[in-house]
This record gives C-alpha cells, structure tokens and sequence, in this order.
C-alpha cells in the first residue's frame, strides 16, 4: 500500500504537549492523500466498588462526555476544516481501545508521538 492509498487516519491524543506534536504529520497525510482524520481519546475507567457503583457510573458518564466536548474543540481548534473526520471518546486501557479502534475502523494509518 502505498500513502497515496491512505484513506482514514487515527490520531490518539491525551492532550500533553507531546501528544499535539504529532498532530502536524497527521494533518499533513491527511491534505496530502485526502484521508479522514480521526482523533481518539481513551479515558481510564474508574475503579468500582460495590457500595459506590452507582456514583461511580454517573461520575464515569460526566468524564466522557467531558472529555467528548474537549476532544470536539480541540479538533476544530487544531485541525483545519477542510479535513474530515471525527472525535471519538472511549473508556479502557488506552493501548488496548485505541489498538482495537484501529483494527475495527479499518484505519491506514496510525500517527502518535513518543515521549
């Protein structure tokens, strides 16, 4: 396969310096090839516990739909217009959520920064 045929891009962030500095190559490939760009943040679920579980269910449903509004600005902020693509937000283990993203979404390419 060559880059030409890249047709959807995954880019996991968790917000960190280190994280927005892949972003550039990401939004390069995409005007490039004219690939979707797909943003992913992964958060960690909260331990459970017998007696809180319900607290910890609501509180669990306020983070991701917190960390669903940061990730949508953080995307129109970040990523020009004229590329497509979406936010998505996903709770678990990061490597394991975003390894299984990418397979299931059939995605080209993964850019991710290293520390």
């Amino acid at each position: 396969m060559s880059k030409t045929d890249w047709k959807k891009i995954l880019i996991p962030t968790d917000f960190s310096e280190g994280s927005r500095e892949a972003l550039p190559y990401a939004i390069g490939a995409a005007r490039e090839t004219g690939a979707e760009l797909t943003l992913v943040h992964v958060v960690h679920p909260l331990p459970r516990a017998e007696l809180l579980a319900f607290g910890v269910i609501l509180e669990e449903k306020f983070l991701m739909q917190e960390a669903q509004k940061q990730l949508t600005k953080f995307r129109q902020r970040e990523v020009p217009a004229g590329i497509p693509g979406a936010a998505v937000v996903m709770s678990g283990n990061p490597w394991q959520e975003i390894t299984r993203l990418a397979a299931e979404g059939e995605f080209d390419l993964i850019v991710t920064a290293t520390h």
